[in-house]
């Protein structure tokens, strides 16, 4: 059985990391994860800014919206990503629970800034029985800890940006 996904937020983890990368060099997004994987039924995206939606919409041949509440009339996901800017976390979390049942929330980390709306949205999601998950600290990632160690042993000469 698939799982039906609706991904809220196309910025950098909801869809731009891997979006010019070639497909099977690196997964480093939501919306390509759960494009790949043969459980995951990857369903649409919300996002306000017009061109991410474009972006996402050219990508993966599937519809993107303005508006939640848009798409979950037109949607009825298993699962959904909160990809999203921090502070609108506790928002959008109400407004899917208020609006639809799915079984599973993975929220980008960290919840919220605040422990009151984080305990809030905990909370909710134990009331109406929906599993509640948070994206790993890459820190904990092995390769980042290798990366570290080398830094701390100064293999490397100076890094000035890592942007350019």
């Amino acid at each position: 059985m698939n799982n039906n996904v609706l991904i809220v937020g196309l910025g950098q983890i909801g869809l731009q990391y891997d979006l010019h990368l070639k497909q099977d060099e690196f997964t480093l997004t939501h919306s390509h994860a759960f494009s790949l994987h043969k459980s995951f039924n990857l369903l649409a995206s919300v996002d306000p800014d017009k061109e991410h939606r474009n972006l996402f919409s050219l990508e993966y041949g599937l519809p993107s919206y303005s508006s939640l509440s848009e798409a979950l009339k037109a949607h009825n996901p298993d699962i959904i990503v909160i990809s999203s800017i921090t502070t609108t976390h506790a928002y959008i979390l109400d407004e899917v629970l208020t609006l639809s049942h799915p079984k599973i929330i993975l929220c980008e980390k960290p919840l919220s800034y605040s422990l009151k709306d984080t305990q809030k949205m905990i909370d909710l999601c134990e009331r109406q029985g929906v599993k509640l998950f948070v994206n790993y600290i890459r820190r904990s990632d092995p390769g980042v800890i290798e990366i570290k160690k080398l830094i701390e042993t100064k293999k490397f000469k100076k890094i000035e940006d890592v942007y350019k």
